[in-house]
Formats: C-alpha cells, structure tokens, sequence
C-alpha cells in the first residue's frame, strides 16, 4: 500500500465541460487523476501533476480554463490490484481502477458521493 497521503477531489468547470480531478499531495508536483465520464462509464487519466496549491484551492483558473471546487479533502491510500488499481479515500469509500489501452483506466466501482459531483 502507498500513502496515507493528503488528497483532494476538485470539480473542474469549463463552459458546460465537468470533470473531475483528484489531486494527490505527493510533493511539489501532485501526481493528478482525471476522472470523465464518458459512454456511460467514468475513466480515469493521469494528468500532469497539479501544483501543491490545488489541495486547498477553489476559484477561478487563469487563461480561460475555468473554475474549480473543492468537492473532497482528505486522505487516500492506494495499492495495485491484480487487474488495476484501489484508491481508499479517507470518508468517501474506495475507487477502484482497471486498465484500458492507451493509458486510461475504467473506473469499475465509483462512490456515489464521487459520481454525485461529476455531474
């Protein structure tokens, strides 16, 4: 298992475009997973680290690239499973992750209160 580490789920707002990105406190460069939903089933993609600052930030973006939200704080652990990946989010419930091809990964079980703020 990694972590416990500091993390948060952040609804990022363009336009009519929603998705979701949980931001893992990691050092400087938090490692990033994009969560979309997309034909009828959330997938993940891992996304340039975000800056530390977006554990706590909620707010405009700058360059037309919309807003965020804290939607969750806390913390997550996470391990390799036989076919992914389980994220344990402190307060949420578990994330799992399979993999697809190209680098994505299919989120076969997601929280309620996960999908609720993808919307």
């Amino acid at each position: 298992m990694r972590g416990p580490a500091p993390a948060t789920l952040l609804r990022h707002r363009q336009g009519a475009e929603v998705h979701l990105d949980l931001v893992l406190g990691l050092g400087a460069a938090c490692p990033t997973l994009g969560l979309d939903r997309r034909d009828g089933r959330w997938i993940a993609v891992w996304k340039s680290p975000h800056r530390r600052r977006y554990l706590a930030y909620s707010g405009p973006l700058g360059a037309g690239r919309g807003t965020v939200a804290v939607v969750w704080r806390g913390v997550a652990a996470w391990w390799r499973t036989g076919g992914g990946w389980e994220l344990r989010l402190g307060g949420l419930g578990r994330l799992r992750l399979r993999g697809l091809s190209g680098g994505s990964l299919v989120a076969s079980r997601l929280p309620a209160t996960i999908a609720h703020h993808g919307r």
